[in-house]
């Protein structure tokens, strides 16, 4: 990562990563942040939540141990301290932090474009995370490393499909009446975030299958204040793994408002006209 911006995470968040000055003998931060530009949104947006959660609700202080990259996935070591005197517990932070290490398998290391046709490649011996436009050039000595990378299905009602038969047990209740669900409405957001909601269900679901954790589903699924909102009810009683899971949840909402809701490139939140919309400059610049 640019100096300019690893500075600019240090300084923004002093709490975090404490032992960036430290040796090489106590600390792994010594070479600083191991990854691309690309990812700088998502580690500001993380370490954001994280440091928001621990000065306003009552969470543990996360630390950073180590930020590098890893087979062309964002490795974000973290310990817990204050665990003791916090009546919250850590798992909710643990959930984000999975959550944001498993979302950036899908969002490109370079220009931090975001997209199911952004995934792992071998360049030259060396696995990264690569969308369509930041492929063009490079020397590939191989096949995309994993077999996700597949061009999305075309048109929102589509995506919406592709949704509701990939995971159906959260959207089953998309059938049911308007009088007992709001998900009779569909999906309501834009096309740019898809992605994002494929990939935060695929990973709510995959803790459900192998780890025995409440069954997610969606009660509702829109955009609000330029937002994903992502309105679930759990089946199941363990509070432990609700926390887990509520964290991932959270921090894919607030991580939608630096996604461009039309085309899933990096975005700012925009006021268009009374309606807060989250807009890359491109896709703002059209009516």
């Amino acid at each position: 990562m640019q100096k300019e911006l690893q500075e600019q995470l240090f300084e923004n968040y002093p709490l975090i990563f404490r032992n960036k000055d430290k040796p090489q003998s106590q600390s792994l931060l010594y070479c600083g942040l191991c990854v691309e530009n690309g990812w700088y949104h998502l580690i500001d947006q993380l370490c954001g939540f994280l440091q928001f959660h621990h000065d306003h609700n009552g969470y543990p202080q996360a630390i950073a141990s180590q930020v590098k990259q890893k087979f062309g996935v964002l490795r974000f070591y973290t310990k817990f301290e204050d665990g003791d005197r916090s009546d919250r517990p850590e798992s909710y932070l643990l959930g984000a932090v999975h959550f944001a290490e498993h979302l950036s398998a899908r969002i490109c290391e370079l220009c931090g474009a975001m997209g199911a046709e952004t995934g792992l490649w071998a360049v030259k011996g060396y696995v990264t995370t690569l969308c369509l436009q930041c492929r063009k050039g490079q020397i590939f000595e191989d096949q995309p490393v994993n077999s996700n990378i597949l061009k999305p299905p075309g048109g929102w009602k589509k995506k919406d499909r592709h949704l509701y038969e990939e995971y159906p047990l959260i959207f089953k209740d998309r059938s049911r009446p308007m009088t007992e669900t709001c998900m009779c409405w569909g999906i309501c957001t834009g096309e740019g975030w898809f992605d994002l909601i494929d990939q935060l269900c695929g990973w709510l679901q995959s803790q459900t299958d192998k780890n025995a954790y409440s069954q997610v589903v969606a009660e509702q699924v829109k955009e609000k204040f330029g937002e994903l909102c992502f309105y679930v009810r759990y089946e199941g009683e363990s509070e432990k793994d609700i926390e887990y899971l509520e964290g991932a949840i959270d921090f894919a909402g607030n991580f939608s408002g630096r996604i461009c809701e039309q085309c899933g490139r990096p975005g700012t939140q925009t006021d268009t006209g009374g309606w807060i919309k989250t807009l890359c400059n491109e896709c703002r610049g059209k009516k």
